[in-house]
């Protein structure tokens, strides 16, 4: 069970998911079709999941057996840092726009930088296939956010 919340939470904190379905099976034996899944919440003892049509509904964590997802049709793009950013984990890129003239920097979570980049365009690629799979915080500017790969 933990090992599911914690595989829903890294998936849900990498960028949103675009799924056909997701299904709860509960301990008691029925199962909830959710539809289009939104957005995913937790808390210490709770899960909320909200459809994409809105509507949202909790399950005690203790009620639960299973989650499951459809087939995954993509990992959405995530916008970052006031639509300045966009970073895509499937091309392993980030397109910086409207910030020519500012640097770019990509830290590790032990706090070295692994990238700095200027941007001299007003929409500029940034390679970042030589990156490992990990976290890392990204600044643009005089703004920083947390990115995975």
């Amino acid at each position: 069970m933990k090992r599911t919340l914690l595989a829903i939470f890294l998936l849900a904190i990498s960028g949103p998911i675009v799924a056909q379905d997701m299904t709860i099976d509960k301990k008691d034996g029925q199962s909830v079709e959710v539809g289009n899944l939104s957005k995913l919440s937790f808390s210490d003892d709770s899960i909320t999941v909200t459809a994409d049509d809105g509507k949202s509904q909790s399950y005690s964590n203790s009620s639960i057996g299973k989650l499951r997802f459809g087939q995954a049709t993509q990992i959405a793009p995530v916008k970052a840092i006031d639509g300045k950013l966009e970073y895509s984990v499937q091309n392993l890129a980030a397109v910086v726009r409207d910030s020519k003239g500012e640097t770019l920097s990509i830290f590790n979570l032990s706090g070295k930088a692994v990238l700095e980049k200027s941007i001299t365009a007003d929409s500029q690629d940034i390679d970042l296939s030589g990156l490992a799979k990990g976290v890392y915080l990204l600044r643009l500017g005089s703004k920083t956010v947390k990115i995975v790969l």
